[in-house]
């Protein structure tokens, strides 16, 4: 690996090393402090090295992206946005927060205590049966036409009641 001092970038001399360096040198640039171009055998990638600001703070690198889709200007940005991150004390690498799947909002919403065994037995055949496809798909990632098609499914193979109850089912989740 080859080391370089620190230099102001410039889409041009980005645009050269990854046309000219070898594989395996890394670039430091001087305006974002922490952004590095590593330039690989198939072309490079711009990344972010920082230490977390708490206690043991270790260093940690964050993929920003490959410098062909990544403009110079943006992964700026985004080095601004994760060192900042950083100096909060945050690891960028991990998830704010989880979203559960279906089947995970399912088994904790029957938790609740106002809800009836015979309603929290119907959800429960709901998930088994005409929600059973979206079971293993997280909340944030279900689509409204995704849902429509699966009503009208449900209302072809089992009938009106049945298809809107599911939705019911599916939307007490959502909510929750």
């Amino acid at each position: 690996m080859v080391w370089t001092m620190a230099q102001k970038f410039t889409q041009a001399m980005v645009d050269r090393w990854l046309r000219e360096a070898e594989p395996g040198q890394q670039f430091y640039d001087a305006e974002a402090k922490g952004l590095r171009l590593v330039v690989g055998s198939t072309g490079g990638a711009y990344r972010h090295v920082g230490r977390i600001n708490c206690r043991g703070g270790r260093y940690i690198t964050i993929n920003i992206g490959r410098a062909d889709e990544v403009q110079l200007r943006q992964a700026r940005t985004a080095s601004a946005e994760v060192r900042l991150a950083l100096k909060r004390g945050e690891d960028p690498r991990k998830p704010v927060s989880s979203v559960p799947t279906v089947q995970e909002a399912l088994d904790r919403y029957v938790l609740r205590d106002d809800l009836t065994e015979r309603t929290k037995e119907f959800y429960r055949e709901c998930l088994k049966g005409p929600l059973s496809k979206l079971r293993h798909i997280p909340m944030d990632l279900l689509e409204r036409e995704e849902v429509r098609t699966l009503h009208e499914e449900i209302t072809r193979d089992r009938g009106p009641y049945r298809a809107n109850g599911s939705m019911r089912c599916l939307r007490a989740l959502y909510n929750d």
